[in-house]
């Protein structure tokens, strides 16, 4: 009798093993590699994380890195989601995270799932300007802190569909890409276009000068019996070049709009971003 006891115990036990866990038993939510943060700060901030993400259905992440192994930002931090395979819901599912590039210079918000639906290009600019001056004074952990109340507060209240804020299926091919007004190297785009002016009028009127320099014959030289050779020239004005983002029309299917940066990563899972340097 205790035999068979037994052996209904290990039955029971393997049986159990054998059903796979539909919840993430992972509760690491901050992964310091740049050491920016003190282990109680740590700690701190990953309880923080697991308090809100139930209400949220979204996991929160923090990640901060010193080397993105060749990478720019937005990939390092879409690989380290889809490598983790993270998603409160489901593998690859609703999550997004925080990456502090001190490497790069560069914070970055990377979103999927609901993440990627709730925060619409306006309310990542807002959620990075929220954390922005604490980031730029070496404040890591009022930084994540700001990170985590405006995604609870974000992801608490789906945003309006309008002309603004629109479904992300409309721009498949865009990416929300780093602010650069904030980095020293940053050049408008009218700064540019002076540039480039200048250069072409340098490289023209030294092949002018060239030009005249060899001349041999004029418009008189082959004139004979009255004919007449008449002088033409084409003046170059201007040439003005605009672009624009092309949309695509696809429906929404449902409720929710937005999303900033709808992109596809690297291993094809959809994500939605944005970050500036710092």
């Amino acid at each position: 009798m205790k035999h068979m006891i037994s052996a209904l115990a290990v039955f029971c036990l393997m049986l159990f093993m054998a059903v796979p866990s539909l919840a993430n038993e992972d509760k690491t939510r901050v992964f310091d590699y740049a050491d920016l943060l003190t282990e109680e700060e740590e700690q701190a901030l990953n309880e923080l994380c697991l308090e809100k993400e139930d209400a949220l259905e979204t996991e929160l992440y923090i990640l901060t890195t010193n080397n993105t192994e060749g990478k720019e930002t937005v990939d390092y931090t879409d690989d380290f989601g889809d490598n983790h395979a993270f998603g409160y819901d489901r593998e690859y599912g609703n999550y997004m995270i925080l990456c502090i590039d001190m490497q790069n210079r560069i914070v970055w918000l990377s979103t999927s799932g609901k993440a990627e639906i709730y925060f619409t290009e306006a309310r990542i600019d807002a959620l990075l300007d929220d954390l922005y001056a604490d980031l730029k004074a070496g404040n890591y952990y009022e930084t994540c802190y700001s990170y985590i109340q405006s995604g609870e507060k974000y992801l608490s209240e789906e945003p309006v569909v309008n002309d603004i804020t629109t479904d992300p299926d409309r721009y498949k091919d865009t990416i929300y890409k780093y602010d650069e007004e904030s980095s020293p190297y940053y050049m408008t785009w009218y700064f540019r276009l002076a540039v480039s002016a200048a250069v072409g009028a340098i490289v023209v009127a030294v092949m002018s000068y060239r030009a005249k320099a060899h001349m041999t014959v004029n418009e008189t030289t082959y004139s004979r019996n009255g004919a007449q050779v008449y002088e033409h020239s084409d003046s170059f004005i201007r040439r003005t070049t605009s672009s624009r983002r092309i949309e695509t029309n696809h429906s929404s299917g449902g409720g929710g709009g937005g999303g900033g940066g709808h992109h596809t990563s690297s291993g094809g899972h959809s994500h939605g971003g944005g970050g500036r340097s710092f």
